[in-house]
């Protein structure tokens, strides 16, 4: 179950006919889960709905992720039709998400609430307000990726996933110096890491493969 143990995520995206063989090479690569991320897919909620009853036969569990990309795009609907086939979903605390959140729950989904700053890694303080805000909003999961910008910032991020392990908590550091959060987080107590398969879909993401290998070096993966 996403959020019950240290797990690895492989970020599917890209086209629609590839999509089924990156799942396949995730699974073979080592992850444990996978994520769609339907804002770099592009399909429809019909065309997502027949693409996660393919992805299903895979046998991971799937987070299904869709970032807002335009204004008055219908994302209730799209979550609407696509909650039955995905374990969890993943949404941005800064969106009106309490039908979605709603939705989630009553189908017994696990909820994650994101948070990205893509400029630079907030005081503590900060950090535990946006963390309350995700609570009240109803999160399962909290997300916090940020940018990481010297060895003070990296110590920010672990420190805060040591305090909150128990929510349970997802952190990553992004950027080159943030990389290695990637695989020492979950040391601290982040339950997933995500790589890609073909080509990264964050600063400084890893492959799977390498992932899976550096993660049982350092924390043993039960």
């Amino acid at each position: 179950m996403i959020g019950e143990k240290i797990a690895i995520a492989g970020v599917l995206a890209g086209r629609r006919d590839a999509i089924f063989k990156m799942a396949e090479m995730a699974k073979e690569d080592g992850a444990d889960t996978l994520e769609l991320r339907f804002d770099r897919i592009k399909v429809n909620k019909d065309e997502a709905v027949r693409l996660l009853k393919e992805i299903k036969r895979v046998g991971l569990s799937i987070i299904g992720t869709k970032r807002p990309t335009f204004p008055g795009e219908d994302r209730k609907g799209f979550f609407s039709a696509i909650i039955s086939f995905v374990d969890a979903v993943d949404l941005e605390v800064e969106e009106e998400i309490e039908t979605i959140v709603s939705m989630a729950k009553a189908e017994g989904k696990k909820v994650i609430i994101s948070y990205h700053n893509y400029e630079e890694t907030p005081k503590p303080d900060t950090l535990k307000k946006i963390l309350s805000s995700m609570r009240k909003k109803g999160a399962d999961i909290v997300k916090i990726a940020t940018f990481i910008k010297s060895k003070e910032d990296l110590v920010r991020l672990l420190l805060l996933t040591n305090n909150y392990k128990t929510l349970p908590i997802i952190t990553i550091g992004m950027g080159e110096i943030g990389r290695i959060s990637r695989i020492i987080a979950p040391i601290f107590g982040s339950c997933l890491t995500y790589g890609y398969i073909n080509k990264p879909q964050a600063p400084g993401q890893m492959k799977v493969s390498t992932l899976k290998k550096e993660i049982e070096r350092f924390v043993c993966i039960q």
